[in-house]
Protein backbone atom coordinates (compact mmCIF):
# COMPACT_ATOMS: atom_id res chain seq x y z
CA UNK A 1 0.00 0.00 0.00
CA UNK A 2 1.46 3.42 -0.87
CA UNK A 3 1.70 5.76 1.88
CA UNK A 4 -0.24 7.50 3.10
CA UNK A 5 0.32 11.94 2.17
CA UNK A 6 -0.31 14.34 5.58
CA UNK A 7 -2.95 15.57 4.35
CA UNK A 8 -4.90 12.02 4.15
CA UNK A 9 -3.41 11.01 7.53
CA UNK A 10 -5.48 14.37 8.84
CA UNK A 11 -8.62 12.86 7.11
CA UNK A 12 -8.90 9.54 8.50
CA UNK A 13 -7.35 10.30 12.00
CA UNK A 14 -10.42 13.24 12.00
CA UNK A 15 -12.74 10.33 10.72
CA UNK A 16 -11.77 8.17 13.31
CA UNK A 17 -12.09 10.48 16.10
CA UNK A 18 -15.59 11.56 14.71
CA UNK A 19 -16.38 7.44 15.02
CA UNK A 20 -15.13 7.13 17.81
CA UNK A 21 -17.05 10.30 19.47
CA UNK A 22 -20.38 8.41 17.66
CA UNK A 23 -19.62 5.70 19.62
CA UNK A 24 -19.09 7.47 23.33
CA UNK A 25 -22.64 9.24 22.52
CA UNK A 26 -24.60 6.34 21.39
CA UNK A 27 -22.95 4.54 24.94
CA UNK A 28 -24.14 7.33 26.90
CA UNK A 29 -27.36 8.31 25.46
CA UNK A 30 -28.05 4.60 26.50
CA UNK A 31 -26.63 4.40 30.35
CA UNK A 32 -27.95 8.17 30.67
CA UNK A 33 -31.61 8.20 28.86
CA UNK A 34 -32.95 11.89 27.78
CA UNK A 35 -34.98 14.27 29.91
CA UNK A 36 -38.08 14.56 28.42
CA UNK A 37 -38.39 18.29 28.61
CA UNK A 38 -40.68 19.92 31.20
CA UNK A 39 -44.02 21.10 29.11
CA UNK A 40 -44.59 24.98 29.42
CA UNK A 41 -47.76 25.28 30.39
CA UNK A 42 -48.41 28.77 30.26
CA UNK A 43 -50.01 30.39 27.62
CA UNK A 44 -47.30 32.30 24.91
CA UNK A 45 -48.69 33.18 21.37
CA UNK A 46 -46.30 32.91 18.27
CA UNK A 47 -44.29 35.97 16.89
CA UNK A 48 -46.51 35.76 14.02
CA UNK A 49 -49.44 36.09 15.73
CA UNK A 50 -47.99 38.81 18.09
CA UNK A 51 -47.09 40.92 15.00
CA UNK A 52 -50.52 40.37 13.34
CA UNK A 53 -53.55 42.82 14.18
CA UNK A 54 -55.90 41.54 16.21
CA UNK A 55 -58.79 42.04 14.08
CA UNK A 56 -57.33 39.10 11.67
CA UNK A 57 -57.75 36.75 14.36
CA UNK A 58 -61.00 35.27 14.14
CA UNK A 59 -60.90 33.20 17.14
CA UNK A 60 -62.45 35.96 20.02
CA UNK A 61 -61.02 33.41 22.66
CA UNK A 62 -57.86 34.20 21.21
CA UNK A 63 -57.73 37.16 20.88
CA UNK A 64 -58.76 37.98 24.82
CA UNK A 65 -55.56 35.46 25.54
CA UNK A 66 -53.52 37.29 23.23
CA UNK A 67 -54.89 40.93 24.97
CA UNK A 68 -54.21 39.44 28.33
CA UNK A 69 -50.64 38.08 27.45
CA UNK A 70 -49.36 41.19 26.34
CA UNK A 71 -50.98 43.26 29.24
CA UNK A 72 -49.45 40.45 31.97
CA UNK A 73 -46.03 41.63 30.11
CA UNK A 74 -46.31 45.44 30.45
CA UNK A 75 -46.95 45.51 33.78
CA UNK A 76 -44.36 42.88 34.26
CA UNK A 77 -41.97 45.35 32.54
CA UNK A 78 -43.30 48.05 34.22
CA UNK A 79 -42.22 46.30 37.67
CA UNK A 80 -38.62 45.10 36.56
CA UNK A 81 -37.94 48.31 35.04
CA UNK A 82 -38.49 49.71 38.37
CA UNK A 83 -37.21 46.87 40.65
CA UNK A 84 -34.09 46.87 43.03
CA UNK A 85 -32.21 44.49 44.61
CA UNK A 86 -34.33 44.86 47.89
CA UNK A 87 -37.82 45.36 45.52
CA UNK A 88 -39.43 42.28 43.30
CA UNK A 89 -36.86 41.13 41.20
CA UNK A 90 -37.90 37.43 40.61
CA UNK A 91 -40.10 37.86 36.74
CA UNK A 92 -41.58 34.70 37.21
CA UNK A 93 -42.55 35.17 41.23
CA UNK A 94 -43.93 38.40 40.13
CA UNK A 95 -48.16 36.89 38.93
CA UNK A 96 -48.80 37.00 42.61
CA UNK A 97 -48.18 40.75 43.25
CA UNK A 98 -49.59 42.25 40.28
CA UNK A 99 -52.69 44.03 39.90
CA UNK A 100 -55.25 42.91 37.20
CA UNK A 101 -55.95 45.53 33.87
CA UNK A 102 -59.14 46.34 35.96
CA UNK A 103 -57.52 47.13 38.79
CA UNK A 104 -55.04 49.34 37.26
CA UNK A 105 -57.73 50.99 35.58
CA UNK A 106 -59.39 51.90 38.17
CA UNK A 107 -56.76 53.17 40.01
CA UNK A 108 -56.37 55.45 37.39
CA UNK A 109 -59.20 56.87 37.78
CA UNK A 110 -58.96 57.32 41.43
CA UNK A 111 -55.44 58.62 40.58
CA UNK A 112 -56.84 61.32 38.14
CA UNK A 113 -59.12 62.42 41.09
CA UNK A 114 -56.34 64.06 42.78
CA UNK A 115 -55.05 65.65 39.62
CA UNK A 116 -55.63 69.24 40.42
CA UNK A 117 -53.73 70.58 37.52
CA UNK A 118 -54.28 67.85 34.75
CA UNK A 119 -50.39 67.52 34.30
CA UNK A 120 -50.15 63.43 35.16
CA UNK A 121 -49.00 63.92 38.57
CA UNK A 122 -50.67 64.40 42.20
CA UNK A 123 -48.44 66.13 45.19
CA UNK A 124 -47.34 63.30 47.76
CA UNK A 125 -49.34 66.01 50.12
CA UNK A 126 -52.62 64.51 48.59
CA UNK A 127 -51.05 60.41 48.25
CA UNK A 128 -52.09 59.51 52.11
CA UNK A 129 -55.89 61.10 50.99
CA UNK A 130 -55.78 58.80 48.23
CA UNK A 131 -54.63 56.13 49.74
CA UNK A 132 -57.41 56.20 52.73
CA UNK A 133 -60.19 57.02 49.43
CA UNK A 134 -59.17 53.73 48.49
CA UNK A 135 -59.11 51.89 51.49
CA UNK A 136 -55.53 51.66 52.72
CA UNK A 137 -53.77 53.54 55.87
CA UNK A 138 -50.44 54.26 57.49
CA UNK A 139 -49.33 55.75 60.51
CA UNK A 140 -47.79 58.58 60.47
CA UNK A 141 -44.32 57.34 61.29
CA UNK A 142 -44.79 54.49 58.60
CA UNK A 143 -46.03 57.46 55.99
CA UNK A 144 -42.50 59.63 56.66
CA UNK A 145 -40.47 56.35 55.86
CA UNK A 146 -42.54 55.91 52.55
CA UNK A 147 -42.51 59.79 51.39
CA UNK A 148 -39.16 59.89 52.20
CA UNK A 149 -38.61 56.18 49.82
CA UNK A 150 -41.06 57.31 47.22
CA UNK A 151 -39.70 61.54 46.60
CA UNK A 152 -35.89 60.42 46.52
CA UNK A 153 -34.97 63.78 44.37
CA UNK A 154 -37.65 65.83 46.48
CA UNK A 155 -39.99 66.59 43.40
CA UNK A 156 -43.24 66.86 46.12
CA UNK A 157 -45.47 65.24 43.56
CA UNK A 158 -45.53 61.41 41.51
CA UNK A 159 -46.80 60.07 38.55
CA UNK A 160 -49.11 57.36 37.81
CA UNK A 161 -46.73 54.87 37.14
CA UNK A 162 -44.52 55.71 40.06
CA UNK A 163 -47.70 55.25 41.98
CA UNK A 164 -48.63 52.31 40.04
CA UNK A 165 -45.37 50.46 40.97
CA UNK A 166 -45.04 51.28 44.62
CA UNK A 167 -48.86 50.52 45.26
CA UNK A 168 -48.14 47.34 43.78
CA UNK A 169 -44.79 47.06 46.00
CA UNK A 170 -47.24 47.67 49.06
CA UNK A 171 -49.82 45.00 48.43
CA UNK A 172 -46.91 42.42 48.29
CA UNK A 173 -45.43 42.64 51.89
CA UNK A 174 -48.53 44.82 53.77
CA UNK A 175 -51.29 42.78 54.76
CA UNK A 176 -54.71 43.70 53.51
CA UNK A 177 -56.80 45.10 56.28
CA UNK A 178 -60.78 45.79 55.47
CA UNK A 179 -61.74 49.31 55.35
CA UNK A 180 -64.51 50.86 55.76
CA UNK A 181 -66.35 53.98 54.35
CA UNK A 182 -67.46 54.79 58.17
CA UNK A 183 -70.62 56.55 56.84
CA UNK A 184 -71.95 58.00 59.51
CA UNK A 185 -75.29 57.94 57.88
CA UNK A 186 -76.88 56.58 54.55
CA UNK A 187 -78.89 58.02 52.58
CA UNK A 188 -80.26 55.85 49.18
CA UNK A 189 -80.35 58.98 46.66
CA UNK A 190 -76.85 59.91 47.29
CA UNK A 191 -75.52 56.30 46.27
CA UNK A 192 -73.75 56.41 42.60
CA UNK A 193 -72.64 53.58 40.80
CA UNK A 194 -69.44 53.38 38.36
CA UNK A 195 -68.60 50.57 35.72
CA UNK A 196 -65.00 49.83 34.76
CA UNK A 197 -64.38 47.86 32.15
CA UNK A 198 -66.59 46.82 29.57
CA UNK A 199 -70.08 43.97 30.14
CA UNK A 200 -69.36 40.57 29.46
CA UNK A 201 -65.92 40.61 30.29
CA UNK A 202 -64.06 39.50 33.03
CA UNK A 203 -62.91 42.84 34.21
CA UNK A 204 -65.83 44.73 34.63
CA UNK A 205 -66.47 46.19 37.79
CA UNK A 206 -69.23 47.56 39.02
CA UNK A 207 -68.04 50.39 41.89
CA UNK A 208 -69.75 51.68 44.34
CA UNK A 209 -69.66 55.91 45.62
CA UNK A 210 -71.41 57.86 47.79
CA UNK A 211 -71.92 61.78 47.19
CA UNK A 212 -70.36 63.62 50.57
CA UNK A 213 -72.07 66.42 52.15
CA UNK A 214 -69.17 68.55 50.14
CA UNK A 215 -70.50 66.92 46.82
CA UNK A 216 -67.46 64.80 46.72
CA UNK A 217 -67.86 61.28 45.60
CA UNK A 218 -66.04 58.51 48.12
CA UNK A 219 -65.54 54.93 47.33
CA UNK A 220 -67.91 52.56 49.48
CA UNK A 221 -68.34 48.78 50.05
CA UNK A 222 -71.58 47.49 49.38
CA UNK A 223 -70.90 44.87 51.64
CA UNK A 224 -69.59 46.52 54.47
CA UNK A 225 -71.02 50.55 54.77
CA UNK A 226 -74.62 50.30 53.12
CA UNK A 227 -76.80 49.21 56.65
CA UNK A 228 -78.56 46.14 57.07
CA UNK A 229 -81.46 47.90 58.35
CA UNK A 230 -83.23 50.19 56.17
CA UNK A 231 -85.83 51.02 59.12
CA UNK A 232 -87.52 48.98 61.53
CA UNK A 233 -88.33 46.09 60.50
CA UNK A 234 -87.06 46.62 56.89
CA UNK A 235 -83.74 46.03 55.15
CA UNK A 236 -81.56 46.84 52.43
CA UNK A 237 -81.37 44.70 49.86
CA UNK A 238 -78.54 44.67 47.54
CA UNK A 239 -79.77 43.47 43.86
CA UNK A 240 -76.64 41.07 42.00
CA UNK A 241 -79.15 39.42 39.55
CA UNK A 242 -81.75 40.69 38.31
CA UNK A 243 -84.93 38.35 37.45
CA UNK A 244 -85.55 37.60 34.00
CA UNK A 245 -81.38 37.15 33.35
CA UNK A 246 -78.60 34.24 33.94
CA UNK A 247 -75.13 35.98 34.01
CA UNK A 248 -74.02 35.57 37.55
CA UNK A 249 -73.15 38.69 39.42
CA UNK A 250 -72.14 38.68 42.83
CA UNK A 251 -70.22 40.76 45.29
CA UNK A 252 -66.17 40.02 44.72
CA UNK A 253 -65.90 39.58 48.50
CA UNK A 254 -61.88 39.53 48.42
CA UNK A 255 -61.65 42.48 46.53
CA UNK A 256 -61.24 46.50 47.04
CA UNK A 257 -64.33 48.10 48.15
CA UNK A 258 -66.07 45.14 46.86
CA UNK A 259 -67.17 45.69 43.65
CA UNK A 260 -70.11 43.74 41.72
CA UNK A 261 -68.42 41.45 38.70
CA UNK A 262 -69.50 38.75 36.77
CA UNK A 263 -68.51 35.44 38.34
CA UNK A 264 -65.85 33.45 35.91
CA UNK A 265 -65.19 29.64 35.89
CA UNK A 266 -61.68 28.38 34.41
CA UNK A 267 -61.40 31.74 32.98
CA UNK A 268 -64.43 31.80 31.59
CA UNK A 269 -67.86 34.16 32.13
CA UNK A 270 -70.58 32.14 34.15
CA UNK A 271 -74.07 32.21 33.18
CA UNK A 272 -77.25 30.14 34.95
CA UNK A 273 -77.70 27.35 32.27
CA UNK A 274 -80.85 26.10 33.39
CA UNK A 275 -82.27 28.99 32.75
CA UNK A 276 -83.29 33.37 33.39
CA UNK A 277 -83.57 33.86 37.23
CA UNK A 278 -87.24 33.81 38.35
CA UNK A 279 -86.89 36.43 41.03
CA UNK A 280 -84.28 39.17 41.77
CA UNK A 281 -81.24 38.25 43.49
CA UNK A 282 -79.20 39.25 45.75
CA UNK A 283 -77.42 39.73 49.43
CA UNK A 284 -77.98 41.28 52.69
CA UNK A 285 -75.20 43.92 53.25
CA UNK A 286 -73.59 43.73 56.96
CA UNK A 287 -74.07 40.07 56.81
CA UNK A 288 -71.67 37.14 56.84
CA UNK A 289 -72.41 33.15 57.04
CA UNK A 290 -69.25 31.77 59.31
CA UNK A 291 -67.82 29.21 57.72
CA UNK A 292 -66.37 27.92 61.52
CA UNK A 293 -69.82 27.92 62.95
CA UNK A 294 -72.49 25.32 62.19
CA UNK A 295 -76.25 25.64 62.53
CA UNK A 296 -77.71 23.66 64.61
CA UNK A 297 -80.69 23.27 62.92
CA UNK A 298 -78.56 22.29 59.88
CA UNK A 299 -75.28 20.78 60.80
CA UNK A 300 -73.01 22.07 58.05
CA UNK A 301 -71.12 24.89 58.18
CA UNK A 302 -71.57 28.43 56.35
CA UNK A 303 -70.64 29.14 53.25
CA UNK A 304 -68.64 32.35 53.54
CA UNK A 305 -70.51 34.68 52.13
CA UNK A 306 -73.07 37.44 52.94
CA UNK A 307 -75.90 35.78 53.44
CA UNK A 308 -78.69 35.25 49.72
CA UNK A 309 -81.71 36.98 49.18
CA UNK A 310 -84.87 36.22 46.79
CA UNK A 311 -87.04 39.35 46.19
CA UNK A 312 -90.36 37.91 44.75
CA UNK A 313 -92.11 41.19 43.49
CA UNK A 314 -93.20 42.13 40.38
CA UNK A 315 -90.79 44.59 39.13
CA UNK A 316 -87.26 43.84 37.67
CA UNK A 317 -84.46 45.23 39.77
CA UNK A 318 -81.14 46.40 38.56
CA UNK A 319 -77.47 45.12 39.23
CA UNK A 320 -76.49 47.15 42.18
CA UNK A 321 -79.59 48.58 42.92
CA UNK A 322 -80.43 49.13 46.92
CA UNK A 323 -84.23 48.80 47.61
CA UNK A 324 -85.86 48.47 51.18
CA UNK A 325 -87.23 45.22 51.46
CA UNK A 326 -89.87 43.33 54.11
CA UNK A 327 -88.42 39.89 55.00
CA UNK A 328 -91.17 36.71 54.94
CA UNK A 329 -89.21 33.94 55.68
CA UNK A 330 -86.28 31.85 55.14
CA UNK A 331 -85.22 28.41 53.06
CA UNK A 332 -81.75 26.44 54.46
CA UNK A 333 -80.27 25.11 51.36
CA UNK A 334 -77.47 22.99 51.67
CA UNK A 335 -74.99 23.30 49.27
CA UNK A 336 -71.88 20.93 48.40
CA UNK A 337 -71.93 20.36 52.47
CA UNK A 338 -72.47 24.07 53.56
CA UNK A 339 -75.65 25.86 54.86
CA UNK A 340 -76.78 28.57 52.07
CA UNK A 341 -79.48 30.29 53.44
CA UNK A 342 -82.02 31.90 51.28
CA UNK A 343 -84.24 34.97 52.48
CA UNK A 344 -87.60 35.31 51.14
CA UNK A 345 -88.34 39.03 51.00
CA UNK A 346 -90.71 41.56 48.84
CA UNK A 347 -90.14 45.39 47.91
CA UNK A 348 -91.73 47.40 50.44
CA UNK A 349 -92.97 49.35 46.81
CA UNK A 350 -94.39 46.34 45.11
CA UNK A 351 -98.18 46.19 44.85
CA UNK A 352 -98.70 42.67 47.29
CA UNK A 353 -96.13 44.20 49.91
CA UNK A 354 -99.19 44.87 52.53
CA UNK A 355 -100.81 41.74 52.12
CA UNK A 356 -97.50 39.80 52.40
CA UNK A 357 -96.84 39.74 56.10
CA UNK A 358 -95.42 36.29 56.65
CA UNK A 359 -94.49 33.31 54.56
CA UNK A 360 -97.92 31.89 54.97
CA UNK A 361 -99.45 34.75 53.21
CA UNK A 362 -97.51 34.06 50.11
CA UNK A 363 -98.94 30.87 49.51
CA UNK A 364 -102.69 32.18 49.92
CA UNK A 365 -101.87 35.65 47.46
CA UNK A 366 -98.99 33.92 45.14
CA UNK A 367 -99.88 30.21 45.12
CA UNK A 368 -97.34 27.65 43.92
CA UNK A 369 -94.59 30.42 44.57
CA UNK A 370 -92.75 28.43 47.08
CA UNK A 371 -92.63 25.50 45.90
CA UNK A 372 -91.46 26.89 42.58
CA UNK A 373 -88.34 28.94 44.21
CA UNK A 374 -87.55 25.36 46.14
CA UNK A 375 -87.75 23.36 43.03
CA UNK A 376 -85.36 25.92 41.08
CA UNK A 377 -83.03 25.67 43.86
CA UNK A 378 -83.17 22.04 43.77
CA UNK A 379 -82.66 21.16 40.13
CA UNK A 380 -80.36 24.41 38.68
CA UNK A 381 -77.35 22.23 38.56
CA UNK A 382 -78.56 19.18 36.88
CA UNK A 383 -78.16 20.53 33.43
CA UNK A 384 -74.09 20.75 34.24
CA UNK A 385 -73.97 17.25 35.27
CA UNK A 386 -74.00 17.69 39.20
CA UNK A 387 -76.59 16.02 41.61
CA UNK A 388 -79.91 17.68 43.23
CA UNK A 389 -78.98 20.15 45.79
CA UNK A 390 -80.99 19.29 48.87
CA UNK A 391 -81.85 21.14 51.87
CA UNK A 392 -82.09 21.72 55.53
CA UNK A 393 -85.15 21.67 57.92
CA UNK A 394 -87.11 19.29 56.03
CA UNK A 395 -86.95 21.22 53.04
CA UNK A 396 -89.73 23.76 55.32
CA UNK A 397 -89.81 27.29 54.29
CA UNK A 398 -89.39 28.83 57.64
CA UNK A 399 -91.55 31.94 58.75
CA UNK A 400 -90.76 34.99 59.63
CA UNK A 401 -89.99 34.68 63.27
CA UNK A 402 -87.23 32.12 62.15
CA UNK A 403 -85.99 34.37 59.19
CA UNK A 404 -85.02 37.30 61.85
CA UNK A 405 -82.90 35.00 64.19
CA UNK A 406 -80.95 33.95 60.95
CA UNK A 407 -80.74 37.39 59.86
CA UNK A 408 -79.39 39.08 63.19
CA UNK A 409 -77.08 35.85 63.54
CA UNK A 410 -75.34 36.31 60.61
CA UNK A 411 -75.08 40.58 61.25
CA UNK A 412 -73.57 39.10 64.21
CA UNK A 413 -71.17 37.26 62.42
CA UNK A 414 -70.43 40.11 59.84
CA UNK A 415 -69.11 42.23 62.81
CA UNK A 416 -66.60 39.68 63.81
CA UNK A 417 -65.53 39.57 60.74
CA UNK A 418 -65.60 43.41 60.28
CA UNK A 419 -64.07 44.32 63.87
CA UNK A 420 -60.88 41.88 63.05
CA UNK A 421 -60.03 43.41 59.32
CA UNK A 422 -59.69 40.27 57.54
CA UNK A 423 -60.94 38.57 54.66
CA UNK A 424 -63.31 35.99 53.54
CA UNK A 425 -60.34 34.59 52.09
CA UNK A 426 -58.78 34.53 55.48
CA UNK A 427 -61.01 31.34 56.10
CA UNK A 428 -61.44 29.76 52.50
CA UNK A 429 -62.75 30.22 49.79
CA UNK A 430 -66.17 30.18 49.24
CA UNK A 431 -68.53 27.19 47.48
CA UNK A 432 -68.69 26.59 43.88
CA UNK A 433 -72.47 28.24 43.36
Amino acid sequence: MSELTNREVALVSLLAGVGVGYILNSQLNKAIPAQEPTPVKKFRPSILKRNQSLTRIDDTAEQLKIMEWENLQLRKELVLTKATNNTLTDFHDLDANLLSHGDCERLEMMFLQFDKTNSGYISLDDLPALCLKLGFSLNDEEWKEELARIDANNSSKIKFHDFLFWWTEMQSHKEFKLESGNLAMFDPTRLRLNETGNRVTPEYRMFFEYEQDNGKLKAISPWHDIPLYSSEGICNFICEIPKWTRAKYEIAVNELHNPIKQDTKNGKLRYYKHGDMMFNYGAFPQTWEDPDHIPEDTGCVGDNDPIDVIEIGMKQLGTGSVTPVKPLGIIALLDDGETDWKVIVINIDDPLASKLKDIHDVEKHVPGAIEAIREYLRTYKVCVGKPENKFGLGERCMPLNYAWSVIKETHEQWKKLHDSGATTSSYRGGHDN
